[in-house]
């Protein structure tokens, strides 16, 4: 059984690699299963990557602060690459 508690320790939390079984009860199921996750991935592939945004810049700035949140998730701004 997976540890509940095995996430990352970061101020963006993310549960450790953990093992995991899916077994498709059919071949129709399994071929949807992988259509969707083939869209589901192309969907979320712009928010791939890394924040370098942190809790204290955060809470320095307040919630909207005196840097735009915009500036701070755009592409090469100091959020997201």
């Amino acid at each position: 059984m997976p540890d509940i508690f095995a996430f990352t320790d970061a101020e963006n939390t993310r549960p450790q690699p953990f093992k995991a079984r899916f077994e498709p009860r059919s071949e129709n199921i399994r071929k949807l299963i992988f259509e969707e996750a083939d869209v589901a991935t192309e969907r979320l592939r712009k928010w791939e990557g890394e924040t370098k945004v942190t809790v204290e810049q955060f809470l320095a700035d307040g919630f909207w602060g005196c840097r735009c949140w915009c500036e701070l998730t755009k592409p090469g701004g100091i959020g997201i690459d």
